[in-house]
């Protein structure tokens, strides 16, 4: 990459100008006309480009336009003889970075160059950080419509009826056993209202509820409210509610669980949701700056750091040291300095840090080594970003996919998880808490067994497996009655649930278990 590109049409100036750049450590090429400045930037990177204002055909001001137009990561350093017509003004408004008039005083100039080139390291610095936080937003994105697509391929297998509906009680989404329950389709049912399943009584009950849900954010539970199937018959179900929002928190509807009771009033446990709909995760913010100098003392500090520790002014920060401030000591920020400083190299580093005004923070933050005109480290220039919210996310997805865990082990139907085709079909690789209390096994010796060869009681439930794949493939739900055998040699007759899914990438087939009648040890 090439430090610096010098324009001017005066040969004279341009060897002049690269003999004392290249003696200040700097590469240096030339061009001779704006014309194949322009192509050069095309072809390779540049740091800084000086260019004399006043040229034969394409001046120096087309030049700054267009570097400006192309958004090259460019400095403009404009130089100009006394008496032309450009101001420092004019120039410095269409993007230069410096302006100087003839003859150029090389010091400044050589400390304009490097000015420069920290600027150019410290956009560098904030573009990469913004592409990290734009490669972990995607990331996360994806793990939240992962999340969402599991949620709703167990509630299309789970036997309890789930349910979404809009703040008029209309339903928006039904899953395959309440549709069973209230003998609708699907189809029907998108767009019904709740009293045109519910009796008088029943359905005041049930805006008293939803009501009181919408007005506290609350989750509620109902027991033993009367619903009409489409036929006319009369039915009793529980019925769990939760108020769902959009990612601003407005209230946009309701859902929740239905479970009949009319056969067998049972308790179960409350199922709770998290309700919050996938608030936005990563906010785009502006990166703090803090420059340093080898003894801890603070030179330079941006607002945006201010922000970041909660100080209320950059006088009371610069009298904190970074080298002997017990806090920053404490936190580790002392030690990654002095590491910078002693090895020349820069580094990227985390910490947990409060500041004396009370803010804490989580930091990430990138310290490059200031070298002067000599090669002299002089200081060390630190960028740095609050990541609160992005730890706090983190941990937010961990503590969901754990929910969700538990909504999967409480559920008090045997879920079995197994390989489905092959050599290996009908191998469990997962079962929840209910499949260990069915079948009498710990959940570490369910794992690896056959669910047709070591539970199946009768001959042609295994006689049937090519089928049941078969069906599973087709993308069939398959339902079916089976003699099981426990591990202490009893049997017992179970209702089966089979579904094939797609399991981190894997097609496997999700059966769901329930006891329908209980029988005495095998003889």
């Amino acid at each position: 990459m090439v430090n610096i590109l010098v324009v001017d049409d005066e040969k004279s100036i341009r060897l002049t100008l690269r003999s004392f750049l290249k003696s200040a450590g700097y590469t240096v090429e030339c061009a001779e006309s704006a014309q194949i400045a322009e192509e050069f930037l095309k072809e390779n990177e540049v740091d800084v480009v000086i260019t004399d204002l006043i040229m034969r055909q394409v001046s120096g001001i087309d030049l700054l336009k267009f570097i400006r137009d192309s958004r090259f990561n460019t400095e403009v350093i404009a130089i100009t003889g006394v008496g032309d017509v450009y101001s420092a003004a004019e120039v410095v408004a269409l993007g230069a970075f410096a302006f100087f008039i003839k003859p150029i005083d090389r010091k400044k100039l050589v400390e304009a160059v490097t000015q420069a080139m920290n600027l150019k390291k410290i956009r560098d610095e904030n573009r990469r950080l913004e592409a990290e936080k734009e490669k972990l937003h995607q990331k996360t994105l994806e793990l939240l419509e992962e999340l969402e697509g599991k949620y709703y391929e167990i509630m299309e297998t789970i036997q309890e009826g789930y349910y979404e509906v809009d703040l008029t009680g209309n339903f928006t989404y039904v899953n395959a056993s309440l549709c069973a329950m209230l003998k609708y389709s699907s189809e029907e049912l998108i767009g019904m209202n709740n009293r045109q399943y519910l009796d008088e009584k029943s359905a005041k009950a049930v805006y008293s509820v939803f009501n009181n849900v919408y007005l506290t954010g609350e989750p509620k539970q109902i027991f033993d409210f009367k619903f009409y199937t489409r036929d006319g018959a009369e039915r009793y179900c529980q019925i769990s509610t939760t108020l769902m929002t959009d990612r601003a928190g407005n209230p946009q509807g309701f859902h929740g669980i239905v479970q009949d009771i009319t056969e067998q009033k049972l308790s179960y446990r409350k199922l709770e949701h998290s309700e919050q709909r996938y608030k936005a995760l990563i906010d785009n913010s502006s990166i703090g700056i803090i420059l340093v100098g080898v003894n801890g003392e603070i030179l330079n500090i941006n607002p945006r750091l201010l922000e970041i520790l909660g100080s209320p002014s950059a006088e009371k920060t610069m009298e904190i040291n970074m080298f002997t401030f017990q806090p920053v000591v404490d936190a580790g920020i002392s030690e990654s300095f002095r590491q910078v400083l002693e090895s020349g190299e820069p580094g990227q580093f985390e910490c947990e840090y409060t500041s004396i005004w009370g803010k804490h923070s989580c930091l990430k933050y990138h310290l490059n080594p200031v070298f002067d005109i000599k090669n002299n480290l002089i200081g060390i220039q630190g960028t740095i970003e609050d990541i609160s919210r992005e730890k706090s996310l983190l941990g937010k997805l961990k503590a969901r996919e754990n929910k969700f865990r538990q909504f999967y082990d409480r559920l008090p139907d045997a879920i079995f998880i197994c390989e489905v085709g092959g050599e290996y079909s009908g191998r469990i690789i997962d079962a929840n808490h209910a499949a260990g209390e069915q079948t009498g096994y710990a959940i570490n010796e369910l794992i690896g067994m056959n669910i047709v060869k070591d539970f199946s009681v009768e001959e042609e439930a295994i006689l049937e497996v090519d089928k049941y794949e078969r069906e599973l493939n087709a993308g069939k739900t398959i339902r079916f009655t089976e003699q099981k055998i426990r591990k202490d040699g009893s049997t017992y007759l179970s209702e089966i649930l089979m579904r094939e899914i797609v399991l981190e990438g894997k097609k496997v087939a999700l059966s769901v278990n329930r006891v329908i009648s209980r029988k005495k040890n095998r003889s």
